[in-house]
């Protein structure tokens, strides 16, 4: 062997290469990832990816956190006709931060005639799900055009109204039981906006702030 140390100083550093290479292909193979064949990513940022999957007859709304690659069903949607006596719908879907916010709309008709007076078919709701915590919230409250906006502390607001000639609510909610109104007048929903915690609207053609807590 001491005819030839430089080709066996190549083989030890080949098997050096080789044993250091082992553990980082497989680090590099277990990565999370929060790729998903088939889906649709509906809104994103760097630390969470909201996507769609569709099967069959339904729609899927997913949450994947990157640092883990964790994925959570958020909702379900399912198409037009799937079942004559209900309906489950959403939209409106937000991302701040670790915070996805979403509407939804559930209509359950399977009483038919049988409907007790003053049964309401559809009930509608915002929903909040926090992917670093995984905790869940629900707020009655359904926005007007989608006007919904998210923040990154997971305080929502959004525009709404009472009927269908009442006056354009501004609400909001910052917790479990939060609903509160903050402005109602000529306001148009589609001013509604946030800046970290800064909500704005327009009344009568004026510039409105409030804090989103």
């Amino acid at each position: 062997m001491a005819r030839y140390p430089r080709l066996t100083l190549v083989i030890a550093c080949a098997a050096l290469i080789a044993a250091m290479s082992a553990p980082l292909a497989q680090a590099a193979k277990r990565a999370p990832s929060c790729s998903k064949a088939g889906s649709k990513t509906v809104v994103k940022n760097r630390l969470v990816r909201v996507y769609t999957v569709k099967r069959s007859s339904a729609t899927g709304l997913y949450s994947c956190r990157r640092s883990t690659g964790r994925r959570v069903r958020l909702a379900t949607a399912l198409d037009d006709g799937v079942d004559p006596f209900g309906a489950v719908l959403f939209n409106s879907v937000r991302l701040r931060g670790h915070y996805v916010a979403w509407a939804t709309s559930v209509t359950d008709v399977s009483c038919k005639a049988s409907c007790p007076p003053g049964y309401q078919a559809t009930k509608e709701s915002i929903r909040l799900y926090n992917v670093r915590s995984r905790g869940r919230r629900t707020v009655d409250g359904y926005p007007l055009f989608r006007a919904l906006v998210l923040s990154e502390r997971g305080g929502v607001a959004w525009a709404s109204r009472d009927g269908d000639t009442g006056p354009v609510e501004i609400r909001a909610s910052a917790r479990s039981g939060d609903n509160r109104m903050l402005d109602s007048g000529n306001i148009d929903p589609g001013s509604l906006a946030i800046e970290v915690t800064i909500i704005s609207w327009t009344r009568d053609g004026l510039e409105r702030f409030a804090r989103l807590r």
